[in-house]
């Protein structure tokens, strides 16, 4: 008798994101998965994965293909079907999110001026989201400036404790975190 015991309590959400010429191709990478997915399903001993392919989650967004799946990181095979269609980027997230992090800040207020009217610890934030993120949407309202830094990779907000960097959002009273799912 042959089974697999599913993930540990040690596995963690993996997203493999991975970037083709186009659409069409994102679809055909998609379709190559599924295939897959029924090959692992109808012979599961010649896969050596530690979770249930109904488990996978899969979608094409605009030039992408995201694949997620709970495991201690069993993603060989996966990871091997994507690889072969050439894609321009192919990256692995453990917790991966995709959040957008607003910033207010009085009218007129320039991006080099944001960390001198901030808190000490909204202005370290700052400067991490400038180098991980790069420069923010800067959009005018009737009465301030809003900055937005677009984030998509490894866990750096906390839905739970509701912190940012480990920063409590009731601390960094400007912010505002969108959770885009």
């Amino acid at each position: 008798m042959f089974f697999k015991l599913r993930p540990s309590s040690h596995s963690d959400d993996y997203t493999i994101i991975a970037k083709y010429k186009n659409k069409k191709e994102a679809i055909k990478v998609k379709e190559a998965l599924k295939k897959l997915l029924r090959d692992m399903e109808e012979n599961d001993e010649k896969y050596d994965i530690d979770w249930c392919v109904y488990d996978a989650l899969m979608q094409v967004k605009d030039c992408n293909v995201i694949f997620t799946i709970n495991t201690c990181g069993c993603l060989d095979d996966v990871e091997a079907v994507m690889k072969a269609a050439n894609p321009s980027s192919l990256n692995i997230y453990t917790d991966y999110q995709h959040i957008i992090i607003s910033v207010y800040a009085p009218k007129h207020v320039t991006l080099s001026a944001l960390p001198l009217i901030l808190s000490l610890s909204e202005a370290k934030i700052i400067g991490l989201l400038a180098k991980i993120c790069g420069n923010p949407k800067i959009r005018e309202t009737k009465n301030r400036t809003v900055f937005s830094w677009e984030y998509m990779g490894n866990a750096i907000y906390d839905e739970w404790s509701e912190s940012l960097f480990g920063k409590p959002i009731s601390e960094l009273k400007n912010f505002k975190i969108t959770i885009k799912r």
